[in-house]
């Protein structure tokens, strides 16, 4: 199916906007005391102000993650059968983002969290669904899914350990988890594991954009 060659930049434009967006939360919340420094992707975009602009842009990010897998699902063998799995894997996790940005955990935990497993959980299985489907890059593909992959894994396991064995209810102090809290170390693992797997669906992204230059038999890469 012929498509505009500009499509091929969706995928870079969620690469470039993801890191982009979560430093722009996480500079808002350090500066104002909001966050002690050490936080999950969404503590950083909590309370306002840089939840609206973590929200807004998300929402963009989700979008463009949606359009990037329907874009490459039209470029790519439809006979396939893991390519059609994997565009449904791919808008699942747009939609999470989706939640993730609007539901902010102090506020719809339980949407809020459903959101992360849909994005984080839904976006790793697509990235194995598209490695498994094509050979595109596949020796560099490998690596990012067993990376994001295992990151996932100990950002939930540690994740649960540690929420086990904090002393407090949950709420606003969260965001400033310390040692005195209990179940730090945990928390620690958890946060690094998050950001690794934030970091690996990031540069698959890249990975996309020159797949789709392919596809497209673009002239120029830029």
């Amino acid at each position: 199916m012929a498509l505009n060659p500009r499509v091929r930049f969706i995928p870079l434009c969620v690469a470039i906007l993801m890191p982009i967006t979560f430093t722009i939360s996480f500079m808002m919340a350090r500066t104002a005391g909001h966050i002690n420094g050490f936080n999950y992707i969404s503590d950083t975009g909590t309370v306002p102000a840089e939840s609206c602009y973590f929200g807004q842009l998300l929402n963009i990010i989700a979008l463009l993650l949606a359009c990037t897998t329907y874009h490459l699902y039209q470029l790519v063998d439809k006979e396939n059968r893991l390519e059609r799995i994997s565009v449904w894997f791919g808008i699942t996790a747009g939609i999470g983002a989706s939640l993730v940005a609007n539901f902010q955990e102090l506020n719809v935990l339980l949407i809020h969290i459903v959101g992360a497993l849909l994005a984080f959980g839904g976006g790793v299985i697509y990235l194995w669904l598209r490695t498994f489907a094509s050979d595109f890059q596949r020796k560099i593909r490998w690596p990012i899914c067993v990376l994001a992959s295992v990151s996932l894994l100990a950002c939930a396991i540690a994740g649960a350990i540690s929420l086990a064995k904090y002393k407090h209810e949950f709420g606003w102090r969260i965001l400033h988890w310390t040692i005195e809290d209990g179940g730090y170390a945990a928390h620690v693992v958890s946060v690094v594991a998050e950001w690794l797997t934030a970091i690996s669906l990031i540069f698959y992204m890249i990975s996309h954009y020159f797949e789709m230059c392919v596809l497209i038999n673009a002239d120029v890469l830029p």
